[in-house]
């Protein structure tokens, strides 16, 4: 067989500093490193208002024929084209091949289906025709946990064609930067302080932690930081000085510095599909307290009800006054483990064709 055309739609060089950034650019370095013809599609500009929509309706016609032309084949073809899709492709991903073609979609989480109510109107409703779509094509789902791969199995109703490859997990590394607070120098860090990381969006829980954070102040004297770039249908933080600190977006070598000097950090999200800096934390040796949703309920941490304000309130008070040992988490996901990924593709390649 000869080596197939690998396409790396890179839709989240943009948000290389969350979760879903970090774990696509180790698919990519890993893919470069694996596949010979190797192509990056960049994704489309979001300047003019119509022409992502033009794209993504085009988009879902070739995807249609695809499909069409798979079924009335009804045999397996040569593959010489693999596209990997970062997360379930929308209206500002590129134009990418279809036939002949086999997808690898990475899920993350599956919460502009399952809560829809998180985003922009009409947003449940791209993903879930493109995941429909992709689901009747030559398509492998990884997902990056059990929790996300029980929520895929729901919508598809289908054990086929799903994998699970957990988040490369590290220290962030990296040269500081010229733009944020930390690097500039117009934020000292305190010398202690509990931590918070993502992106502001309605799950994080950012504005429950942050409103709560001032019964937390009042017994402890120690201010929350909240780290992370502006998202979407921006929560209300309580940005109450001194008990309470949003930095806006950092790059890794200041996420680097806060992570190691914070004396607690706070998973409070309602829902996750893997939660990166959740698993950051613990390499640092960070007490972790976090909310009691299913993704954080095998680690052995210590968990809030959601939404219970005085339990929140005492248990955050109480690990860091009587300095709460932290609790490590499971085993990083090695880089080793993405090549062997591919490894497993190429070989399920060379048995279909």
């Amino acid at each position: 067989m000869s080596e197939p055309n690998f396409y790396f739609l890179d839709t989240f060089r943009d948000q290389f500093l969350v979760g879903i950034g970090k774990d696509a650019s180790n698919f990519s370095s890993t893919a470069a490193s694996f596949f010979e013809n190797f192509f990056l599609i960049k994704p489309i500009s979001n300047k003019n208002f119509f022409l992502p929509y033009l794209i993504f309706m085009l988009q879902v016609f070739k995807s249609i024929v695809a499909v069409a032309d798979r079924r009335r084949r009804n045999h397996k073809g040569q593959v010489t084209n693999i596209v990997f899709h970062p997360q379930i492709p929308t209206k500002r991903t590129a134009k990418y091949p279809t036939k002949n073609t086999l997808h690898v979609v990475r899920i993350h989480d599956l919460f502009p289906i399952t809560n829809p109510e998180w985003f922009p109107f009409g947003v449940k409703w791209i993903f879930l025709l493109q995941l429909r779509l992709l689901s009747l094509q030559n398509t492998l789902f990884v997902c990056n946990s059990k929790f996300t791969f029980l929520e895929l199995q729901k919508i598809l109703k289908s054990e086929n064609k799903i994998y699970i490859l957990e988040c490369l997990v590290g220290k962030p590394a990296g040269s500081p930067c010229e733009n944020c607070r930390i690097c500039t120098k117009s934020f000292e860090i305190p010398p202690k302080f509990a931590l918070t990381v993502g992106t502001l969006e309605p799950r994080k829980n950012f504005d429950f932690i942050s409103k709560n954070w001032d019964g937390v102040w009042n017994l402890t004297k120690i201010p929350l930081i909240i780290a992370g770039g502006d998202g979407w249908k921006l929560p209300q933080l309580k940005n109450s000085l001194p008990s309470v600190h949003h930095l806006g977006k950092v790059c890794d070598s200041a996420l680097n510095q806060l992570y190691e000097i914070a004396s607690l950090y706070i998973a409070g999200s309602k829902s996750e599909g893997f939660d990166m800096p959740f698993h950051e934390a613990s390499l640092y040796g960070i007490p972790v307290l976090a909310s009691d949703i299913q993704v954080h309920k095998e680690f052995g941490v210590a968990l809030f009800a959601l939404e219970d304000s005085q339990e929140f309130v005492s248990m955050a008070s109480s690990m860091i006054l009587n300095q709460i040992p932290a609790i490590s988490l499971s085993e990083s996901t090695t880089l080793g483990n993405y090549l062997d990924f591919w490894k497993a593709v190429s070989n399920r390649l060379a048995l279909e064709t």
